[in-house]
């Protein structure tokens, strides 16, 4: 009987030539959009999914309508997130995290200096709620000296393979910034 099926369904599609290619590409085109979709919404809800606590972690947005559509944007006033925690007794810890684009230098090397995206965190609350493996220091000692921490990359960059744990990088006249720990 399948056989019976199969060979109907070659003698259609063999008589139809033109109909046939028609159907047999847009059903292709439809899977692969369908599985693109589905990749793409599998990837956006494993998004920092690398965290023990990702699913108590939220990110904060703020959309903005304006004349030329919505804008969408996450630098949200630190005020805010502190008066969200205030109010609500279920916020466990709040961070906010500003990104900007500016030059590093290691302090008293000359050199113009390494290009770097910065990360700025002005909350505690950051080294709670975000657990990195660390290659050598200690979180701890962060808030007490005002360091910073480095990815690998970016410490190989500045120090090669030698250790990054004491020194200080500058980003600007008064500006500096002791390593205390360096994360994977």
């Amino acid at each position: 009987m399948l056989m019976h099926y199969l060979k109907i369904a070659i003698r259609s599609i063999l008589r139809d030539k033109g109909y046939s290619v028609v159907n047999i590409l847009g059903l292709s085109i439809a899977v692969a959009c369908c599985f693109l979709l589905i990749f793409w919404v599998k990837f956006e809800m494993s998004y920092e999914d690398c965290f023990v606590n990702a699913d108590r972690i939220y990110r904060l947005m703020e959309v903005e309508k304006r004349e030329d559509g919505l804008s969408h944007t996450t630098n949200i006033h630190p005020e805010i997130s502190k008066g969200l925690k205030n109010t609500f007794p279920q916020i466990e810890a709040v961070t906010t995290v500003f990104s900007m684009l500016s030059p590093f230098w290691e302090v008293g090397k000359p050199g113009d200096g390494i290009i770097l995206n910065f990360t700025e965190v002005n909350d505690l609350d950051f080294l709670a709620m975000f657990d990195f493996e660390y290659i050598e220091g200690s979180p701890q000692n962060v808030v007490a000296t005002r360091g910073c921490v480095l990815s690998e990359e970016v410490a190989h960059k500045f120090f090669g393979n030698s250790s990054a744990i004491g020194r200080t990088l500058a980003n600007g006249p008064e500006e500096y910034l002791s390593i205390q720990y360096r994360r994977l």
